[in-house]
């Protein structure tokens, strides 16, 4: 049984380092597949499994800095900012590969070209299969555990039994699965017919689902790089546990400062003095934030 936070997130490490493994092969695989058989769905498909495997080397290479000793002592709030910026520069490439993607499927619709069905088919029933073995490995640490949205409310949920970063990484597997399952659909379908348009068209919508999943990506990662308030932790609910403390909030200020950290700035207002002790382990003992700077103050006679 883990005992550490290092163990732990160790553990996690070296789960998300062989589907990473898997994920780069069988990318690698579709793409080279793809131009050779000229398949617009199984380049679809690997081009989207290329932003599954940024995904995941994000949340690696994440594990890695938090674990790094030098790295937490140079900056004020640890290290978690890195999975954000490495995230919001992924999402601009990813973004640039959908829209070429997008043109390339178009132009296969009025200038078809001819498709190795046979070979395709086989390529991403490869990927398909990788894709759940990849879901299993990382589905191994959700055994006895919901398997909620990520934004699931982090104060409810053990910190040895519960990471987002994995989390994240096993919908973005399954995501995948589903693609390559479309993939596939497309290939036979276009075989039947004997048209490369059906393959072009789910070309098309693949380039529409790496580009959705860019800008979410960028949604998300920028809100979090520009300090906007954090969306995993309420703020009306903290406001509402501090004032049960017969204290008036003049000030709350809440971000993320990495994915399962948050930071909190307060400034409050009462009759009696509680001290900046009292009032922290108050919020710790509901939220997990680790990060707190209080300023207390009385309210005037």
């Amino acid at each position: 049984m883990l005992t550490t936070d290092s163990e732990w997130m160790k553990a996690n490490q070296r789960k998300v380092q062989w589907v990473i493994l898997l994920n780069i092969g069988i990318m690698i695989l579709e793409l080279v597949f793809g131009y050779v058989t000229r398949s617009m769905a199984l380049l679809s498909d690997g081009w989207h499994m290329a932003s599954h495997v940024g995904a995941l080397s994000i949340t690696y290479f994440t594990y890695a800095l938090a674990n790094s000793p030098q790295l937490k002592q140079n900056f004020v709030f640890g290290t978690g900012k890195f999975m954000a910026l490495g995230g919001y520069t992924n999402s601009i490439v990813l973004a640039i590969v959908a829209i070429w993607m997008g043109i390339e499927s178009a132009s296969r619709i009025f200038n078809p070209e001819q498709i190795s069905f046979r070979e395709a088919i086989i390529v991403s029933c490869i990927g398909l299969a990788v894709n759940l073995m990849s879901a299993l490995i990382l589905g191994s640490s959700h055994e006895g555990h919901s398997h909620s949205h990520l934004q699931t409310d982090l104060k409810k949920c053990d910190h040895h039994s519960f990471d987002p970063n994995l989390k994240s990484a096993y919908f973005h597997v399954l995501a995948d699965a589903l693609t390559s399952i479309f993939a596939i659909a497309a290939l036979l379908i276009s075989q039947y017919l004997q048209s490369s348009n059906v393959d072009s068209a789910m070309g098309m919508v693949g380039s529409v689902l790496v580009l959705r999943w860019a800008v979410l990506l960028a949604t998300e990662t920028g809100w979090e790089l520009l300090d906007g308030h954090s969306r995993k932790i309420c703020r009306n609910e903290l406001k509402t546990r501090i004032e049960a403390l017969d204290a008036k909030v003049l000030q709350l200020k809440l971000w993320s400062v990495g994915p399962q950290s948050h930071a909190c700035e307060l400034i409050l207002q009462s009759r009696e003095l509680k001290g900046a002790n009292f009032i922290r382990k108050h919020i710790q003992d509901h939220f997990k934030i680790e990060h707190i700077i209080i300023e207390e103050q009385l309210e005037p006679e």
